[in-house]
């Protein structure tokens, strides 16, 4: 055998171990990807979790958000915390519907008929208005009034 033959035979043997370690990078990036989506959606489902597991654990919160914000019936010893409850609440769905807007997830945040009533709400449309336009991005309040104009 020539070296002529080695050598050929020696890059033959490079290029698969270059194709093969391609083909394993990319299974690594494909799994990668899979865990990144996973983190996102979990840590999205933990916000809401700890939301709504404030409000049952607080019956005055609870009572502020189901009596109060929903109904549109904030008293004035109550309208910090309602406002609080709103900034959290419209924090999270934002955070969430840009996670979509990103293409990290594939939940359809906004797309639930219990989003589109509360934002109908009077007090939460203002604020919404009043607070939540310093406070959300263009894009997130842009999806908001498409909701609130749908129905």
């Amino acid at each position: 055998m020539n070296w002529d033959a080695i050598g050929a035979i020696a890059e033959l043997g490079g290029a698969i171990g270059v194709i093969g370690s391609l083909v394993y990078l990319g299974f690594q990036i494909r799994q990668n990807s899979k865990h990144i989506e996973s983190s996102i959606y979990q840590s999205t489902n933990d916000v809401f979790v700890e939301f709504f597991s404030n409000l049952a654990a607080d019956s005055h919160l609870a009572d502020i958000w189901y009596s109060e914000i929903v109904r549109d019936n904030v008293s004035s010893e109550n309208l910090n915390q309602a406002r609080a409850l709103l900034v959290a609440y419209f924090l999270a769905l934002e955070n969430n519907y840009q996670h979509e807007q990103a293409g990290l997830t594939n939940r359809a945040t906004l797309s639930h008929d219990v989003y589109a009533s509360l934002f109908k709400v009077p007090f939460v449309q203002n604020w919404i208005n009043r607070e939540g336009r310093g406070l959300l991005t263009s894009n997130f309040l842009a999806r908001i009034e498409e909701i609130q104009n749908a129905t």
